[in-house]
């Protein structure tokens, strides 16, 4: 597919079908998670691959199958996703990276200009979804409801931040999903030369 299509395409799917996705293409969007910048080469995002009934230790951090489908209907269409990528960072890579000899000039005390680390996790999480749009499937990123729960639930060291989870599977095209808010129009939120204009 070519890289404006998918772009084009690319939206957060909130009902998928039961469907199977196969090994290699599993493989190629974690492969694919990893070929974005990391800065210093740190290298500070990993990511839990989670399928089958293990599924469910995330999905009831939001309480029971039943409360799930009354707090928020479309949880059932979500929950069909056969793929989820729960995504974590660490500021401790970036910290021993940044402490190594060819990249000392860059940190003289413990301040940072930006929290590279959630930087550079987003663009791991974009490249994933823009891997599933190419290999024909649909995604939904969303945040978690207890970090600190699904970090024991998955023996997840204590220095990995979790960023979200990634549902990935084939998209039921029955259903499509209106914004409540339309999309700024790009007039607003490009500025040339200053801000304004």
């Amino acid at each position: 597919m070519e890289f404006q299509v998918v772009v084009n395409r690319r939206q957060m799917v909130r009902r998928f079908i039961d469907r199977k996705i196969p090994d290699v293409l599993v493989e190629q969007i974690l492969a694919n998670m990893f070929k974005g910048p990391s800065a210093g080469f740190s290298q500070g995002t990993e990511v839990l691959v989670i399928q089958g009934g293990q599924r469910e230790k995330v999905y009831s951090l939001w309480g029971s199958k039943e409360d799930r489908r009354r707090s928020y209907p479309l949880s059932e269409g979500i929950e069909k996703a056969p793929l989820l990528l729960a995504v974590f960072v660490s500021k401790k890579k970036y910290e021993e990276r940044y402490r190594m000899s060819d990249k000392q000039r860059y940190s003289q005390d413990d301040t940072w200009p930006a929290p590279f680390w959630f930087i550079d996790g987003g663009m791991a999480v974009l490249l994933a979804l823009l891997s599933a749009i190419d290999q024909g499937l649909g995604a939904l990123f969303t945040g978690i409801k207890d970090p600190t729960e699904l970090r024991r639930r998955f023996s997840v060291p204590e220095e990995f931040i979790p960023l979200g989870v990634i549902s990935i599977g084939y998209a039921d095209h029955t259903y499509r999903s209106k914004p409540r808010v339309p999309r700024r129009p790009l007039s607003e939120v490009i500025h040339r030369g200053r801000w304004g204009e």
